[in-house]
């Protein structure tokens, strides 16, 4: 979703949207007030000290907890737009709902089947008398401005194109991307709105 005014551009989840369609027909609070969406993240406090924060209520606010990001408002005439466009498309969101849950389990999958490797090798050194060594991590230090991000994928849903092609708009120089080693590319929000623009 693209908020020319604001310049706010936010990933609405195919589960995402269909809690939201689901939200949007079980209640008619929103004819009147409109509608929040966002983005949904989850809030993971880093702390850079161990001493204890004086001040309560800013500890409360520094709960780790669900939120959204990149917020946009919508007025009731707006909300109901896109409560007709959701419906409409209801079908292909519970596809792609679905695929991205079996993604997700998948990718679930091969971390519990990494830990039992893990825990096997354990096993077997412990019968042999052996210690099995932790592997050591070759950690390398990846400075990121402070900001937003996207992934390819997402990119590629904001500007109605395929990976693929935004891959090749990278290549070429018309797309600024960040490149993590093992984790693959993130394009910044500003970025990619300069890139709208164009």
């Amino acid at each position: 979703m693209w908020d020319a005014d604001f310049r706010i551009v936010t990933h609405l989840y195919a589960r995402y949207a269909l809690n939201l369609l689901k939200d949007t027909q079980d209640t008619n609070t929103w004819q009147a007030s409109g509608l929040v969406i966002g983005s949904p993240a989850h809030q993971i406090i880093l702390y850079t000290n161990t001493k204890k924060q004086s001040d309560e209520t800013d500890s409360e606010t520094r709960k780790e907890n669900w939120i959204l990001r990149n917020k946009i408002e919508f007025t009731p005439g707006q909300a109901a737009d896109l409560c007709a466009f959701l419906t409409a498309q209801e079908e292909a969101l519970k596809q792609i709902a679905t695929d991205d849950d079996r993604e997700a389990r998948k990718a679930l999958g091969k971390v519990y089947r990494l830990m039992a490797e893990y825990g096997r090798k354990v096993r077997e050194a412990k019968k042999d008398g052996k210690v099995v060594e932790a592997t050591k991590k070759k950690i390398i230090p990846i400075a990121l401005p402070k900001g937003k991000y996207f992934t390819v994928s997402q990119s590629a849903e904001i500007c109605n194109a395929t990976s693929r092609q935004v891959r090749a708009w990278i290549r070429t120089g018309k797309l600024e991307a960040v490149d993590l080693p093992g984790l693959g590319m993130i394009i910044e929000a500003g970025k990619l709105n300069q890139f709208l623009n164009k």
